[in-house]
């Protein structure tokens, strides 16, 4: 009987927190998610005002910029999600 209820305990323990693990973990998953998204829509609007209406106006300095700040939002998503696997690593 000892046995039973100390098994039964167990098992609960064991299932909230892998519950508890997984909630978090998606929630992790969501928020990196939703700071892609948020850099990309800062990205898009900028290039976005950035730009001449009549294509033949564009100029080669504005497609220079629009190519560079898509490379360092891009450069900066990659330093932000390797970050975040430095502190998982140290924790």
């Amino acid at each position: 009987s000892a046995y039973g209820a100390f098994t039964g305990l167990l098992g609960f323990l064991i299932v909230f927190k892998t519950r508890q693990a997984y909630s978090r973990f998606w929630k992790g998953c969501s928020a990196a998610h939703g700071m892609r998204t948020q850099w990309f829509l800062a990205a898009s609007t900028v290039c976005a005002y950035s730009r001449s209406k009549v294509p033949s106006m564009q100029s080669e300095k504005s497609i220079q910029f629009q190519e560079t700040l898509i490379r360092l939002m891009s450069m900066l998503h990659a330093v932000s999600l390797a970050e975040l696997e430095e502190i998982t690593k140290d924790a």
